[in-house]
């Protein structure tokens, strides 16, 4: 794993007590019932969000193109919860700039935005250095869900135009529990994309698939003390 000077998080501030529409200006904001950072659990976040019928995470066309907001509802999670999970993130010459000490403003000059596969390349290089820990198995990551940990499955695909896909694992509850398969687990889950869900497992295993080069599991503390924005 890389190791990096201390680089400060990226981000373009949120009006107060919203989050902002990363995507799509014309989409309204989110009003939250109580300030990000002071949500306690992945189940609370879920409930405020309401995937299943907020028009912030719904699918959609533009033009003759599908657009899903998979990525979005994963930082909106992460941000609700005092995590760092990055919507946007340095551009190579700002990045280089700040290993060598410079104050570089978060301005959009500066930044990119960064889609599901920006995100996995970002956990890889950054992700330790930010509070997350890459997990071995499906397993796992539902026991650290349990356990109170915020969660997320990841995978990319091979182009970066061709968006991969992030869901948030879920502690399991009397009513809703991981699947055991010959060979794999699939855990409890949250998620936007074509198909949005509040905490299913009906998605089934879908970062095996072969549309994915690379999948990871991924852990962090709720209310990080890396978390202060």
């Amino acid at each position: 794993m890389p190791q990096h000077m201390q680089i400060p998080r990226a981000y373009l501030d949120p009006p107060a007590n919203t989050l902002i529409d990363r995507m799509n200006t014309e989409h309204p904001s989110h009003r939250l019932s109580k300030p990000s950072g002071s949500f306690t659990s992945v189940l609370e976040v879920i409930n405020e969000c309401d995937v299943e019928n907020s028009p912030r995470y719904a699918p959609r066309k533009e033009g003759n193109r599908r657009l899903t907001f998979c990525n979005v509802y994963a930082c909106d999670v992460c941000y609700l919860l005092g995590a760092y999970l990055p919507a946007v993130w340095w551009k190579r010459e700002a990045l280089k700039r700040l290993m060598r000490g410079e104050a570089v403003p978060n301005k959009e000059q500066n930044i990119d935005y960064l889609n599901v596969n920006g995100i996995y390349g970002w956990l890889e290089e950054f992700g330790n250095e930010f509070g997350w820990q890459s997990l071995p198995d499906a397993s796992t990551a539902q026991n650290e869900a349990n356990a109170g940990k915020l969660v997320v499955i990841i995978a990319s695909k091979q182009r970066d135009s061709r968006h991969g896909h992030i869901s948030i694992v879920v502690p399991e509850t009397s009513m809703t529990r991981r699947v055991i398969q010959p060979g794999n687990v699939i855990p409890v889950q949250s998620q936007a994309g074509a198909k949005n869900y509040r905490m299913s497992t009906a998605m089934g295993a879908w970062w095996l698939k072969d549309v994915y080069t690379g999948y990871g599991f991924w852990k962090t503390a709720i209310g990080s003390p890396d978390s202060d924005h």
